[in-house]
């Protein structure tokens, strides 16, 4: 019951991290955040947004923690106990004929997969679109391997709607399911990364290039050609004037 209580919040921060950084080191808006050049922009607002959503997934995952625990442990002395919570999903729930207030418990024990699917409905969509629209590898459609999270969060949804004789296999399965997608979607992440970077290395050698046959430093390597030019002729003055001597006292 402890580790379950855990699960939602570690995987609703996790994901959420992932989507802020990546569009972060690529500087794709998000969530009303601006970036520029890896760095949020500092323009009225954007820092106290960027505060605000950061700290409030992490706060909201303590919520859900604690509703975790309260509803696996009957934490809560006027928490009338429900033998359905955590066995059954939301269809039950939906055509339970009982009162909210009796089948208040379930609704805890349910609750935190509800704001986990949200989330994940909204962030999938994000990455899919930053997937097909900013990233360095460049996809020529939709149906691309940004979408394993998408589908990973429909294996999920499906996952918390069947009744108390299957609810804890197909439960576990889309958690599963969320599981794979998140890590296929990692692999995509990482591949981008490595593209981004390699592109970054290749502009900094054209740059580096670029200052060494500037015009500065071509005007400069001429000014030094010139004097080497003068010096050489100077030289050769001195020695035609020395064998015109020589030839005279002769």
């Amino acid at each position: 019951y402890v580790v379950q209580s855990f699960i939602v919040p570690i995987l609703l921060v996790v994901m959420f991290e992932v989507t802020y950084l990546v569009h972060k080191r690529r500087s794709v808006n998000f969530c009303g955040i601006y970036f520029d050049r890896g760095q949020r922009i500092k323009i009225i607002g954007n820092p106290v947004r960027s505060f605000i959503m950061r700290n409030f997934m992490r706060m909201l995952g303590v919520v859900l923690t604690v509703i975790g625990i309260v509803a696996n442990f009957d934490l809560v002395e006027d928490l009338k106990r429900d033998r359905l919570a955590g066995r059954v999903g939301w269809l039950e729930f939906i055509h339970d004929p009982r009162s909210f207030q009796e089948k208040y418990h379930l609704f805890l024990s349910l609750f935190p997969s509800l704001i986990l699917i949200i989330c994940c409905l909204y962030l999938s969509i994000v990455l899919w679109r930053y997937g097909t629209n900013s990233s360095m590898v460049v996809h020529s459609s939709y149906c691309n391997p940004w979408f394993s999270l998408f589908f990973g969060t429909l294996a999920l949804i499906g996952g918390q709607l069947f009744g108390e004789g299957k609810y804890a296999m197909t439960s576990n399965f889309g958690y599963i399911c969320l599981y794979i997608s998140l890590i296929l979607l990692m692999y995509e992440v990482d591949k981008d990364m490595e593209a981004a970077d390699d592109f970054t290395d290749f502009l900094k050698q054209v740059e580096a290039y670029g200052n060494k046959y500037s015009v500065r430093n071509a005007a400069g390597m001429s000014g030094d050609v010139t004097v080497d030019e003068n010096h050489d002729d100077i030289e050769m003055d001195k020695r035609n004037d020395g064998v015109i001597s020589e030839q005279i006292l002769r």
